[in-house]
């Protein structure tokens, strides 16, 4: 008898969380990275667990990754369903939660800018944080790689498009093709002064000079 009630109690504990967490994460906005660790304080371990297995056999949340969830945006306009979140969304959400930058690694800048038409088969990211590896469970199965950096100027830019060129640039190196220096040309363009006069004192003085004869 006593054995009975403490499964009930236990399943009791287990459904309230279930509650609880299901609660918090449709209050919130459609289209959000979810981690299980915030909702610690909801249950013991084993009634968080299981309340986020059974809110994914549910349908409500998708896992990404270990401890990553995701609220789905939903599309009914074109009738496209369950939209999955990209890997920029994954990795800046991440780097959040641990109060770290990130920046892409120069091949996906690269491909970002026009310079490749390649497409990386893993992401990688420079990050002030702790280096390490995520691997997903939507999509390809690929992973996410950040990589621990120290260069802290590669974290200053404001504008994106400068810090992107810098990355590309760094990788391509200074022989330039005609294509490729008009490519930097209209990237440049795009930049306010406002931004190009606080990022110009960050960038290596190879390029600065490049971006002056250019």
């Amino acid at each position: 008898m006593q054995h009975e009630m403490k499964s009930l109690t236990n399943h009791f504990k287990m459904d309230s969380a279930q509650q609880y967490i299901r609660r918090r994460i449709t209050k919130g906005r459609r289209g959000r990275i979810i981690f299980s660790q915030d909702f610690a304080q909801c249950g013991t371990q084993n009634a968080v667990r299981l309340a986020f297995f059974r809110l994914v056999q549910e349908g409500l949340i998708i896992r990404v990754a270990q401890g990553i969830y995701w609220y789905p945006k939903i599309e009914k306009e074109l009738g496209l369903g369950v939209l999955l979140p990209d890997t920029d969304t994954i990795a800046y959400a991440v780097a959040a939660r641990d109060n770290a930058h990130i920046v892409p690694e120069a091949n996906a800048a690269l491909n970002m800018l026009g310079f490749s038409t390649q497409v990386p088969a893993n992401t990688v990211y420079l990050t002030s944080g702790v280096g390490r590896r995520i691997n997903l469970h939507i999509g390809k199965g690929n992973s996410i790689l950040f990589k621990h950096t120290s260069d802290g100027s590669l974290f200053a830019y404001k504008s994106k498009v400068m810090l992107l060129l810098v990355l590309s640039l760094r990788e391509i190196g200074a022989n330039l093709r005609e294509d490729e220096k008009e490519l930097i040309r209209k990237h440049l363009s795009h930049i306010s002064k406002k931004d190009y006069d606080h990022d110009i004192q960050y960038v290596p003085g190879w390029i600065r000079d490049l971006f002056i004869a250019l």
